[in-house]
């Protein structure tokens, strides 16, 4: 009885030794391929990009959107996109303005969303994390605002 279990055993670690063995020769090999898709909205006088990036290290799809702000305000005034999105707020204006979370002034509805001062030309990003619903505006002329969904 005791030659039997001891030949059990010994099959075992064989066993457990060929699949640790198996494991640590066959590692799974990351994707080579990059995917990217970019569409373009133009509205006058401001343009929106998404753009979608798979990464071999992350099965989910980066994404970046970015908001323009012009002499006009804000475009687009309101978008939605999904947790972990990327933004930027890019200013063609010819002047500074301050991107702030509402409400205004004291800016504590999402602080993600203070980017505070974008110099004319100038670009700021941010992640959005939480999600929600959250108005923003244009610190130094706040009748400019906007929406953003964050799903």
């Amino acid at each position: 009885m005791k030659k039997a279990l001891i030949i059990v055993g010994v099959i075992v670690l064989i066993l457990a030794g060929v699949g640790i063995g198996y494991a640590l020769t066959h590692k799974p090999k990351p994707a080579t391929t990059t995917t990217t898709t970019s569409a373009s909205e133009t509205v006058a006088p401001s343009t929106t990009t998404e753009t979608t990036t798979p990464t071999a290290s992350d099965d989910a799809a980066t994404t970046e959107t970015v908001i323009t702000y012009s002499n006009g305000g804000f475009s687009p005034s309101t978008i939605t996109v999904k947790n972990g999105t990327t933004v930027t707020i890019k200013n063609t204006s010819n002047h500074t303005m301050q991107f702030d979370s509402d409400p205004h002034p004291a800016h504590t509805t999402n602080a993600e969303l203070n980017v505070e001062k974008v110099s004319a030309g100038g670009s700021q990003t941010f992640v959005v994390k939480r999600t929600g619903t959250f108005g923003y505006h244009n610190h130094l002329n706040p009748s400019e605002t906007g929406t953003i969904i964050v799903q």
